[in-house]
C-alpha cells in the first residue's frame, strides 16, 4: 500500500515503539506524593517514572488512572524502563467498528496478517501491521465506507497528533484492570449495546484488541482477541452468542505510549493566525532551552529562532499549512497542539500570457489571491517596485505591464505573502511607434509617438539608419520629440525605451543641409555671374534661394539665386561688396548651409 499518510502514521507507531523499549531513565527527587500531588506534578510536565522513583511507598495503583497531558489516562509504567503507556478515556472511547470484515471475493491468505503478538509493547507493531494489509481506503471492505478497530487508530491520530495504537490483548487488559474496572467489578459498568450479553463471562461488555486469532473458514472476515471487563482475554466467537462481523459492537480503547522522560506540552500559540515568513510564539512546559523544532501540519519543519523552557519562537516557512503543530525536542516529542494554527494561504499562479507589451492589461491567472484589489501586487522582471492590478478575484488578476518591464518571471503578492513565480516567462514584444511626417531636414525637431516609452529622458534612445542615435529633448509615455541628427540617413529608425526595443518606423527622408562644393569663378566683381555647385539642393523649384556672402562671419551682402538641377545654383555677385575676400552659404527657404571652405575674392574695380 502506497499512501503518505499511511507512511508517516506507520513511521509514528515505530517511533513510539522505540521510545516504549529504549527510553532512558532520568530520576528526579520529589517529596509531594498524595493523589492531589501526583496528578499536579504529571500537569506540571513530570513523567510518571519521575514520579514513581521520587516517591518511595507510592503504589503503582496512585499511578494509574491519573491523567497524562491533561485528559489521557495512565494505563502501564514499566518501573525498570520507565516507559509505559496511556489510554484514551471515557470521552473518546469507540463503539461499533468491527477488527476487520472484507469483501467475500477475497481469500483468507489475502486478508490473514501473521506477526501479531500479544505482549505488552506490541500494540505498536499490531497496528502498523492490520494498517499496512488494509489501508485506509476501504477498498478491503463490504461496505467501502465503512471503518475498522485499527484505522480508529490511524484517524485518532490525525485527529489529535499522538502515534496511537490499538492496544495487543496483553495491553488491553492493562487497560482493564489499571484503568477502566481497577476494582474488578462485575456487572454493568459499561454495558454492552445489543440484546445478547457474553456466553463465557458476567461481563456487558468487552473490547476489541489488535491480536489476530484466526481466520473465519469462510474467508471473508478475521478474528481477533478480545478482552472482557475483568481483563480476561477472550477468543473472538466463544465468548458472544453470535460471530463478529461488520455488525460488532465491541468498544475500542487506544493506546499511546510514553517515555521516561519529560514531554514537552504546547499550552498555546501566538498568533493563531499568520502568514508564511512570520514569526510565532509558541508555549507551553518542558522545552529544550536551546533548540527545538516544530512540525507543521503538512510535515514542514522550522528551528527556533529562539527558545526558553516555556517558549519558543518559530518562523513560518513559505511551504508550512494550517493545521495542529508538534514540538519535538531531541527523540522525545509532544502531541500536537489542540489550538490549530492558521496560515493564510499561498497565493499559486497558473498561466499568465505568453507574450505581451509595455502599457498593456495581461490576466493572471490562478488561486488564493484575494478579491480585495487592494491586497494584492504584482512583480515584473526589471521593475523594482510592485504594481497595484486593476481588479482582482480569488482566481485572476489584471494588470497593466509597467513600464521597464524585461523578460522574465511574474509573482503575486496577496495578503504580504508571495505567490509560486509564473510557470513561463513573459516577454515583451516591440513597442509601436509611427512619425509625424515621412521628411524632414536634418536638425530640425520630429516627433514620434507611440506606447510603453520611459517618462525618464535618459532611458529613452532613438537610432537612425546610419548608426546615428539620439536623445530625445521631450518624453512622455506615449510621445518623444527628438533633433534629427547631422549623420542620420533616410531609412527607417526604432526606439528602445528602458531597454524594450520598438518596432522599425515607417521610412523617413532625411534631407541634409546643402553642401558648397566649389564655384566658379574664383573672384570678380559686384554683379558678376557665379555658377555654384553643392549637394543636398531641394529639387522644389519654387522655394527663395539666396547666396550670402560673410567677411570674418559678418554677413555683408547676399543675392537671388536660381535653381539649375539637383547640384547647382547660379547667381550673382551683390552690389556694394568692399574689395576683400569672402566667403559664401546657401540659403533655401530660410534654410542655411555651413560656409564655404574656399573664398571668393572681390576686386578693387568697383570702385
Amino acid at each position: 500500500m502506497n499512501n503518505s499518510l499511511t507512511s508517516n502514521f506507520l513511521y509514528g507507531l515505530l517511533l513510539s515503539l522505540f521510545l516504549l523499549n529504549h527510553s532512558p531513565i532520568n530520576a528526579q527527587n520529589a517529596s509531594n506524593c498524595t493523589d492531589e500531588d501526583i496528578q499536579n506534578r504529571l500537569d506540571e510536565g513530570e513523567s510518571p517514572f519521575e514520579i514513581f522513583q521520587s516517591c518511595p511507598d507510592i503504589q503503582l495503583s496512585q499511578i494509574y488512572g491519573k491523567y497524562y497531558l491533561g485528559k489521557y489516562p495512565i494505563a502501564y509504567l514499566d518501573t525498570l524502563k520507565g516507559n509505559g503507556f496511556i489510554t484514551t478515556d471515557s470521552r473518546v472511547t469507540k463503539i461499533g467498528a468491527s477488527w476487520v470484515t472484507v469483501k467475500a471475493s477475497m481469500d483468507s491468505a489475502s486478508i490473514n496478517v501473521p506477526g501479531t503478538s500479544s505482549a505488552i509493547g506490541t500494540g505498536v507493531l499490531n497496528t502498523a501491521l492490520i494498517i499496512a494489509k488494509y489501508g485506509i481506503t476501504g477498498s478491503y471492505f463490504q461496505d467501502s465506507t465503512y471503518s475498522y478497530a485499527a484505522l480508529l487508530a490511524y484517524n485518532y491520530s490525525k485527529e489529535t497528533g499522538g502515534n496511537w495504537f490499538l492496544p495487543s490483548s496483553d495491553e488491553m487488559a492493562a487497560i482493564v484492570q489499571n484503568v477502566i474496572n481497577p476494582s474488578g467489578q462485575m456487572g454493568a459498568l459499561c454495558p454492552r449495546p445489543g440484546p445478547t450479553p457474553f456466553t463465557g463471562s458476567q461481563c456487558n461488555f468487552a473490547y476489541w484488541t489488535s491480536t489476530q486469532q484466526n481466520i473465519n473458514p469462510s474467508g471473508y472476515f478475521n478474528k481477533a482477541y478480545i478482552v472482557d471487563c475483568m481483563g480476561n482475554i477472550i477468543p473472538d466467537g466463544e465468548a458472544t452468542t453470535f460471530e463478529t462481523n461488520k455488525s460488532s459492537p465491541y468498544l475500542i480503547r487506544l493506546g499511546c505510549n510514553f517515555s521516561s522522560g519529560r514531554i514537552p506540552q504546547i499550552t498555546s500559540i501566538s498568533p493563531d493566525t499568520v502568514r508564511t515568513g512570520e514569526n510565532i510564539t509558541v508555549t507551553g512546559l518542558n522545552f529544550n532551552p536551546y533548540d527545538n523544532a516544530l512540525i507543521f501540519a503538512n510535515g514542514v519543519v522550522a528551528r527556533s529562532i529562539s527558545s526558553t523552557t516555556t517558549s519558543a519562537v518559530f518562523t513560518v516557512p513559505d511551504n508550512a499549512r494550517s493545521g495542529q503543530v508538534k514540538l519535538t525536542i531531541s527523540k522525545k516529542s509532544s502531541f500536537y497542539s489542540e489550538q490549530s494554527l492558521t496560515i493564510l494561504p499561498v497565493p499559486e499562479i497558473t498561466s499568465i500570457p505568453s507574450t505581451g507589451m509595455i502599457n498593456q492589461n495581461i490576466i493572471i491567472s490562478g488561486k488564493n489571491f484575494s478579491s480585495n484589489n487592494d491586497d494584492n501586487q504584482v512583480t515584473f522582471s526589471g521593475v523594482s517596485m510592485p504594481v497595484t492590478p486593476i481588479s482582482s478575484t480569488e482566481n485572476s488578476i489584471t494588470v497593466t505591464i509597467p513600464l521597464g518591464t524585461k523578460e522574465g518571471f511574474v509573482h503575486v503578492i496577496s495578503n504580504g505573502i508571495r505567490s509560486t513565480r509564473s510557470l513561463n516567462k513573459l516577454q515583451i514584444t516591440p513597442l509601436n511607434i509611427s512619425l509625424n511626417t515621412t521628411s524632414i531636414r536634418e536638425d530640425k525637431t520630429l516627433t514620434i509617438t507611440g506606447n510603453g516609452f520611459s517618462d525618464n529622458i535618459n532611458e529613452n534612445k532613438v537610432y537612425f539608419t546610419g548608426g546615428a542615435e539620439a536623445t530625445p529633448s521631450t518624453v512622455s509615455t506615449n510621445r518623444l520629440t527628438v533633433t534629427v541628427p547631422k549623420e542620420a540617413k533616410s531609412g527607417t529608425l526604432y526606439v528602445i525605451s528602458n531597454g524594450v526595443q520598438s518596432i522599425n518606423s515607417a521610412p523617413l527622408d532625411i534631407i541634409h543641409r546643402p553642401e558648397i562644393s566649389y564655384f566658379t569663378p574664383q573672384s570678380g566683381s559686384s554683379g558678376e555671374l557665379l555658377t555654384i555647385t553643392a549637394n543636398n539642393l531641394e529639387v522644389d523649384k519654387s522655394v527663395n534661394r539666396y547666396v550670402i556672402f560673410y567677411q570674418n562671419d559678418v554677413q555683408k551682402g547676399s543675392a537671388l539665386a536660381t535653381y539649375s538641377n539637383s547640384t547647382t545654383l547660379q547667381s550673382t555677385v551683390p552690389q556694394g561688396l568692399a574689395p576683400g575676400k569672402y566667403k559664401m552659404s546657401i540659403s533655401i527657404d530660410n534654410w542655411i548651409s555651413e560656409k564655404s571652405e574656399s573664398e571668393f575674392t572681390v576686386g578693387n574695380n568697383d570702385y
